[in-house]
């Protein structure tokens, strides 16, 4: 079993979605993630800032070192914040086979300014 949790500041995700618009949510989310959160002009800062949180505790659940050049739409969370469910990618799920995980359980949820995450891999 391997466990990984993140925080992530929702106001670091609403600068990011200010500054950089569409690239910042097309290289991070994928389609499926946007139309989740109701589509890309529609997503809230909140829905994106705990997926963000997700795809970080993912990475630690793998052991994967920040920088790795993992790309983040390999990490998806799919469905709503109170039912979520985590799907890999070819890459992500390759690192994850290696890591003898092959079924994973998500929980999301969001405080003030902050969006968490706890992933857990068995």
């Amino acid at each position: 079993m391997r466990v990984g949790i993140d925080l992530t500041e929702i106001d670091q995700v609403a600068d990011s979605m200010s500054r950089f618009g569409e690239r910042y949510v097309r290289r991070t989310y994928s389609e499926r993630e946007l139309a989740d959160c109701g589509g890309e002009t529609e997503a809230t800062a909140e829905q994106l800032g705990v997926r963000f949180a997700a795809k970080e505790a993912t990475l630690k659940a793998l052991g994967v070192p920040r920088g790795f050049g993992v790309d983040w739409r390999q990490i998806e969370v799919r469905g709503s914040d109170r039912r979520p469910t985590l799907h890999l990618g070819p890459s992500v799920a390759a690192l994850a086979t290696a890591a003898g995980i092959d079924d994973w359980l998500v929980s999301l949820t969001c405080e003030g300014h902050l969006a968490a995450a706890i992933v857990i891999g068995t």
